[in-house]
């Protein structure tokens, strides 16, 4: 069981900076994905349009929606979990 618990400790500084790398600043993240869209749709309505551009729309539009889900807590049906008590119920049937 030791063991094990040094390994978990080893673990955590590489999990804190995974979870700072993917999730700090998830509402600036969002901006500048939602800006940077829609600058690609800016350029599409005036013409500058080419197949690269489409892609290039569909994929930014797949990675702002799920920084807005990763920022946003749901439970399984979809619903929104707005307060503490929902958040530790969810998470405690999640590992039940």
């Amino acid at each position: 069981m030791s063991i094990f618990l040094l390994k978990l400790k080893r673990l955590k500084p590489v999990l804190k900076s995974l979870n700072a790398m993917k999730y700090d600043n998830l509402t600036l993240k969002v901006e500048d994905k939602k800006a940077e869209l829609e600058r690609l749709h800016t350029e599409l309505l005036h013409g500058m349009n080419n197949d690269a551009q489409l892609a290039q729309v569909k994929t930014i539009s797949f990675e702002l929606h799920t920084l807005m889900d990763a920022k946003s807590l749901h439970d399984d049906h979809g619903k929104l979990l707005k307060n503490l008590d929902q958040i530790a119920t969810e998470a405690t049937e999640f590992y039940q």
